[in-house]
């Protein structure tokens, strides 16, 4: 079987799907976390558990798949992170966090 894994890395989630040839859904996968507001305004995430995130539903999705399985490819979706900035602590700083303004 040949399959393309999707993977969206989103504000308070990354989520991973395989997909057939025939554009069937072979596995699925997702791992959540949270979303830092300390103070009124403040937005940030921990770039270890984005991290960790991609690399467990990824692991996952392909441990629900036959071991003949041939990935195609994977396809990476992160509208809100194209550019991931960190502050002085190494928090990620993301588009909604008020207190940088």
């Amino acid at each position: 079987m040949n399959v393309s894994i999707g993977l969206d890395i989103g504000t308070t989630q990354t989520k991973a799907v395989a997909f057939t040839d025939e554009a069937q859904e072979a596995a699925s996968a997702y791992f959540r976390y949270p979303l830092i507001q300390e103070t009124q305004g403040m937005a940030e995430q921990d770039q270890e558990l984005i991290f960790q995130g991609v690399c467990t539903v990824i692991k996952e999705v392909i441990k629900q798949l036959p071991s003949d399985t041939t990935i195609q490819f994977v396809s990476f979706s992160s509208a809100m992170h194209s550019l991931i900035l960190l502050d002085e602590e190494k928090n990620t700083v993301i588009s909604n966090d008020h207190l940088g303004r």
